[in-house]
């Protein structure tokens, strides 16, 4: 068959982890995936004149979900065992091990292992049996195409943003979904919320504002005085960090209090004492990676260098997928 081909771009993605003896078997699962709208990065991707290690680890801790396939080869490759025990060390919340055949994790793979979710494949006797349970598997929807799709939260096919406030930068809370390829086309002058609509045979889920503040929202500028910088964890609806931000007040990032930082991502032990940092210039929120262990990710993308962060953009933090809002001091309102 033909070679599939991996994605490339800024949505939340698998990654695909096996053996390249079982191309014949991994490949056309890959492809069938792919045809259900499913967004999956595997290392046949890699781009010509990269460092092959450096290149696989920087797709492997963007992704939003790891998904390896166990075999004999798998077992015997170390460099399969070193991407499955990457996934774990870095945080990785989402992962799943399909059994292609009938073998066993040994020894400290075992131990680390034991409580990854599991499919095996082997044991089903059709293929739509195989991937109807394989679809089951937690969260591995987030990385789909079309809805219900929503990385912030609940399914939200037909579900209005009841009690947004106009002014909200992004506007993006649990139970909505903004696709940033709508974010600049197809609207009207008129005030909306969160939409469905068919595009070209596509289900589009968009959050838009009145046209007065729209442009402010999806911008990510006009930002002065003092702000709240707020990240929510879409896995977990009571994890929700929020700061201070201006230009006066950075909002540092880590997983120590006695480091100063304002968001306190205790327990993560992937994520560094000082992690990262998100800062006010020129009306911009900025972020920057400050030597963490684990790196910081924008939207995918390894943050190298200071980078402008908007609200709706996911903030990865050391295996954490962080959604980002942004409140302007006149629009402060109750959380709750």
């Amino acid at each position: 068959m033909n070679r599939p081909i991996p994605y490339k771009g800024n949505k939340p993605y698998i990654f695909v982890s096996y053996a390249h003896k079982d191309s014949d078997r991994v490949w056309p699962i890959i492809a069938r995936m792919q045809e259900d709208n499913y967004y999956i990065w595997y290392d046949e991707g890699i781009t010509p004149g990269m460092e092959w290690a450096d290149y696989i680890d920087t797709s492997l801790c963007g992704c939003y979900y790891f998904l390896a396939f166990l075999s004999k080869n798998y077992l015997a490759s170390d460099n399969c065992k070193d991407e499955l025990n990457r996934s774990r060390d870095v945080g990785i919340k989402n992962r799943l091990l399909i059994y292609l055949e009938n073998v066993s994790l040994e020894g400290g793979m075992a131990l680390r292992n034991n409580r990854v979710q599991a499919v095996l494949w082997y044991q089903y006797e059709s293929e739509e049996e195989c991937f109807s349970k394989l679809y089951t598997a937690a969260n591995l929807e987030n990385c789909r195409r079309q809805g219900p799709f929503s990385l912030f939260g609940d399914a939200v096919a037909g579900r209005s943003a009841e009690g947004r406030k106009p002014g909200l930068l992004g506007g993006i809370r649990k139970g909505q979904q903004e696709d940033p390829d709508e974010r600049t086309e197809g609207r009207d002058e008129s005030e909306r919320t969160v939409q469905r609509e068919e595009e070209d045979g596509e289900t589009v889920y968009s959050c838009v504002l009145s046209s007065e503040t729209e442009e402010e929202a999806f911008s990510g500028e006009l930002l002065s005085g003092k702000n709240t910088f707020i990240l929510t964890d879409p896995d977990c609806e009571d994890r929700t960090y929020q700061a201070a931000l201006s230009e006066e007040e950075p909002v540092l990032i880590g997983r120590s209090r006695k480091e100063n930082c304002q968001i306190v991502l205790s327990g993560a032990k992937a994520v560094s004492r000082r992690h990262c940092m998100v800062c006010l210039k020129d009306g911009r929120a900025m972020v920057s990676d400050l030597g963490s262990t684990n790196g910081t990710y924008l939207n995918g993308q390894p943050v190298t260098e200071e980078t402008q962060i908007r609200a709706g953009d996911v903030l990865r933090i050391g295996g954490l997928n962080l959604a980002v809002e942004i409140r302007r001091e006149e629009d402060l309102y109750d959380l709750s």
